[in-house]
């Protein structure tokens, strides 16, 4: 999967920036939003404002017009107050605490554990519908989210954590979707249950 993750996977810039600013821009523009979308975004968003400073500073209205184009004010509100409040309470890095970084605004679980597992040396799961829908067609069995996280805990080495689960959620993302999966390219067909049920 690693291999084929290299190969075809989506090479969006963010993913290996280990900037905390780039991932929680990037972060807070993808909810419900796609990829696609954001890229060209978030690119403009960091020539305005490249740094969290330049964020800070800038006058709020500045900020909100930015994403009102996008349909995305809330967003935009709630970037810039996660962004300052770390410059402010942490003096501008990252605090490693799950339970901290979630009572930011915009920042659930997911995003927690992406910034946990990029910045933090403390890799943890971090599990969207993609990669929900993976390892839940690859066991045979429906599992919730804390089952899956705990199934990619058992089964994939702390030190590959980060780039596995950016590999099941393109393997998710552009072939085993929800409907029409592409079996027969996927790199883990040898081995899922679901796709050995589709070929008896």
């Amino acid at each position: 999967m690693l291999r084929w993750f290299e190969k075809n996977g989506r090479k969006y810039f963010w993913r290996f920036d280990n900037d905390w600013y780039v991932t929680i821009v990037a972060e807070i523009m993808l909810v419900r939003t796609r990829a696609t979308t954001v890229e060209k975004v978030v690119r403009d968003f960091l020539k305005m404002f490249p740094t969290p400073d330049r964020l800070c500073n800038a006058p709020e209205d500045c900020v909100e017009a930015f994403f009102r184009r996008l349909g995305l004010v809330k967003r935009g509100r709630w970037l810039r107050e996660t962004v300052c409040r770390i410059l402010q309470d942490w003096r501008g890095a990252i605090p490693c605490s799950e339970e901290i970084l979630m009572t930011l605004p915009g920042v659930g679980k997911y995003l927690s554990r992406v910034l946990i597992t990029k910045l933090c040396s403390a890799p943890k799961p971090f599990v969207d519908t993609n990669v929900l829908r993976v390892v839940t067609r690859f066991v045979g069995e429906k599992l919730s989210v804390d089952e899956v996280e705990e199934w990619i805990r058992n089964n994939v080495p702390e030190d590959k954590l980060y780039v596995a689960n950016l590999a099941l959620m393109d393997v998710g993302a552009l072939l085993c979707k929800h409907r029409r999966p592409r079996c027969s390219s996927c790199p883990l067909s040898r081995w899922c249950r679901s796709s050995l049920a589709r070929t008896r």
